[in-house]
């Protein structure tokens, strides 16, 4: 597993100094700390989730969001980077509630194929991250790379 994430990060810093990206960014120790519980939490909901699970997972997490929301806005100092990986962070919630969501209503749905690639991407990446104390892509085009279905769901969204 080390491995494999050290290939992804490896990978994903060669990416980010070819194609102009942004160079990576440091990470605070709380926010890694806090990265590994936050995951460990989204992992908590499994895929064949009922309804009731799903929405006692999500008040779970949404109180987990507030707490680290009030320790970050108390840290005015905070690297570069403690932006970028929170909001990755609070994606990975996201993409797997997706993900959980979308194989409920279809589980041959072209929605759920996109939705399972972004939740693993994501929760992939942040991991890495969090490890490594360095980020270098925007969140969205980390999780949802190489995923039409998902990027159009999401620009829908936001417009």
């Amino acid at each position: 597993m080390k491995s494999a994430i050290a290939i992804l990060i490896l990978t994903a810093f060669a990416a980010a100094q070819s194609s102009g990206i942004p160079k990576p960014k440091p990470v605070s120790a709380y926010l890694r700390k806090v990265g590994i519980i936050f995951l460990e939490a989204v992992d908590d909901l499994p895929a064949d989730a009922d309804s009731e699970q799903e929405g006692q997972w999500d008040k779970g997490m949404d109180q987990l969001e507030d707490r680290i929301n009030i320790e970050l806005s108390d840290s005015p100092k905070r690297p570069a980077g403690d932006d970028r990986y929170w909001e990755m962070l609070k994606l990975t919630h996201w993409a797997r509630a997706m993900f959980v969501m979308s194989c409920h209503i279809d589980s041959n749905s072209p929605s759920c194929e996109a939705f399972r690639k972004a939740d693993m991407h994501c929760r992939l990446y942040a991991h890495a991250v969090a490890l490594e104390g360095l980020i270098a892509f925007n969140s969205r085009n980390t999780c949802f790379a190489d995923n039409e279905k998902a990027q159009a769901i999401l620009h829908t969204e936001n417009h």
